[in-house]
C-alpha cells in the first residue's frame, strides 16, 4: 500500500513540473472545477485504538467568485483501526455540500475554510474474532448524516489547474462506525486529502498578447513632420465636411477632385443612414400604436359571447400574422351574421386594414368610410386617420391633409392627433 502512496506522489510532482510551464501564460475566469481526489481516514469512536484507511471522492465545484465556491462530492472509503490490527473496518459511501470560503482570492497558494454537511451510507465488518463491535450490526447498510468542518489550500499548477490539499472532521449523529454502541458519544472522522482540480472558463487575452497583435499591424508611412499619411487625409476631409477648408492651389487638381469625391459620398452615406433610422423610428412607433390598438379590441370582447368572441379574436390574429384574406374572410362573416352588433363596425374597419396592408387602398377607403354608416362606433377616429393615410398613399394629398385636419379638429382627445399631426408635418 506505501508503493501505491509513493507512486501517486511522484506523479502528482512529475504533473506540477510539466504543467506549470505550459499554462502559466494563460488568463482564465473559471466558472466550474472538476477533480478527484485520494485521501486517509482515521475514525474516532469507541474503540481506543484506531488506524488510518484509504478513500477516494470525485467532486465538482461551482464558483459563484474569486472568493467562494460551492462543492458537491461523492465519495468511498473504509474506517478501520489501522492496517496491522484490522480487527474491524466500515465501508462508507459519502455524498457532501460544502461551501468554501477563500482567505486568499489570487496567487499561487489559495488557503480556504469550509463549513458544510453530508449524508453517509456505512456497513460494519468484523475482520477478526477480537473486535469490539456488536456482531448484530455486521453486514447492515445504515444511514446517517455529518456535519463538516475542515480547511484546505489550492496551490495553483497553472491557471486551470490546482492541486488541492484539505483536512476535515465529519461528526455524525450515530455511535455504530465501529459497531460499539455504549452510548458514550457520537461517531466521527477525520479525513485528509489530496487531489487535483481541473478548471472550465472563458480564456482572457493577455496584455503581452495584445501589445504583440498590435506590434504586427501595419504602420502607414510616416511624413517629414512625423504625422502620419492617414492622419493628414482625415483631417482634410473633416475640415472639407466642417467647411473650414477648400481644396487649395498647391494641391493637384486629380488629388483635390479625389478628396472632393469621398467627401460626398461620406455625405451621402450619412444622409442614407438618416433616413434609414427615421424609417424604422416611424416603423416601431407605427407597431406601438397598433400593438396597444389591439390590446383594446381584446379587452372590449371581455363578457361577449364565446362563439362571437373567439371568431374576431381568430381574425386579429389571422391580421397579425399577415394571413389577410383569411382575416377578411372571418371579419366579413361577423359582420354579415350580427349585423346590430356593438363590434359590426369594428369587423368592418379591421377589413379596411387588411385591405390597406394588401395595398388595395381603394378596397381599404371603401371599407374605412363604411364605419361612419353605424349609429355608434368605437372606430371612428381610427377610420378617419386611416382614410388620411389611404389617400396619401393614393398621391391625394390633399384630401389625405383634410382627414387628419378632420380628426385634430372633430376628435381632439383621440389618441391618434399626434398622429395626425406628424402626416401633417410631412406631408406639408
Amino acid at each position: 500500500m506505501s508503493k501505491r502512496i509513493s507512486v501517486f506522489v511522484i506523479l502528482i510532482a512529475a504533473f506540477v513540473v510539466t504543467s506549470s510551464e505550459a499554462f502559466a501564460q494563460e488568463e482564465y475566469r473559471p466558472t466550474l472545477g472538476i477533480g478527484f481526489n485520494g485521501s486517509v481516514q482515521k475514525p474516532f469512536c469507541d474503540v481506543l485504538h484506531t488506524g488510518l484507511s484509504l478513500a477516494g471522492e470525485g467532486f465538482m465545484r461551482f464558483l459563484i467568485s474569486d472568493g467562494f465556491n460551492v462543492r458537491l462530492g461523492l465519495g468511498y472509503g473504509e474506517l478501520s483501526d489501522g492496517f496491522s490490527y484490522r480487527t474491524f473496518h466500515t465501508t462508507v459511501f459519502n455524498a457532501d455540500l460544502k461551501a468554501n470560503l477563500y482567505l486568499v482570492k489570487s496567487g499561487f497558494f489559495r488557503p480556504f475554510g469550509t463549513v458544510g454537511f453530508g449524508t453517509i451510507n456505512y456497513n460494519y465488518h468484523i475482520d477478526k474474532p477480537t473486535a469490539l463491535g456488536d456482531p448484530l450490526l455486521a453486514g447492515k447498510a445504515l444511514w446517517d448524516v455529518a456535519f463538516i468542518l475542515g480547511a484546505g489550500t489550492d496551490i495553483m499548477l497553472s491557471s486551470k489547474v490546482a492541486l488541492a490539499a484539505t483536512v476535515d472532521y465529519r461528526h455524525t449523529t450515530t455511535d455504530g462506525l465501529d459497531g460499539a454502541v455504549k452510548g458514550t458519544s457520537k461517531d466521527g472522522y477525520l479525513t485528509a486529502r489530496l487531489g487535483l482540480v481541473f478548471f472550465a472558463g472563458q480564456k482572457q487575452r493577455s496584455e503581452q498578447e495584445l501589445l504583440a497583435d498590435v506590434a504586427t499591424m501595419p504602420q502607414p508611412e510616416q511624413s517629414a513632420a512625423g504625422t502620419t499619411e492617414a492622419d493628414d487625409e482625415t483631417a482634410d476631409i473633416l475640415a472639407l465636411l466642417m467647411g473650414t477648408k477648400t481644396p487649395t492651389t498647391t494641391e493637384t487638381p486629380a488629388a483635390a477632385s479625389d478628396l472632393q469625391k469621398r467627401v460626398e459620398q461620406l455625405k451621402s452615406q450619412i444622409s442614407s443612414k438618416e433616413q434609414e433610422i427615421a424609417t424604422m423610428t416611424k416603423d416601431i412607433s407605427a407597431k406601438d400604436t397598433k400593438i396597444l390598438e389591439l390590446q383594446r379590441e381584446l379587452d372590449q370582447l371581455e363578457g361577449l359571447p364565446t362563439d362571437f368572441s373567439s371568431a374576431y379574436k381568430e381574425g386579429l390574429r389571422l391580421y397579425s400574422l399577415r394571413q389577410h384574406d383569411r382575416s377578411i374572410a372571418i371579419f366579413s362573416t361577423l359582420r354579415a351574421n350580427h349585423p346590430r352588433h356593438k363590434l359590426a363596425s369594428n369587423c368592418i374597419y379591421w377589413i379596411g386594414e387588411n385591405y390597406f396592408l394588401k395595398r388595395d387602398y381603394v378596397s381599404a377607403i371603401e371599407a374605412f368610410n363604411a364605419v361612419f354608416g353605424y349609429s355608434f362606433s368605437y372606430k371612428t377616429d381610427d377610420a378617419t386617420l386611416m382614410l388620411g393615410r389611404c389617400y396619401n398613399k393614393l398621391g391625394q394629398n390633399d384630401r389625405a391633409l383634410a382627414y387628419f385636419e378632420e380628426l385634430i379638429t372633430k376628435y381632439p382627445d383621440s389618441e391618434y392627433v399626434s398622429k395626425a399631426r406628424q402626416w401633417i408635418e410631412r406631408i406639408k
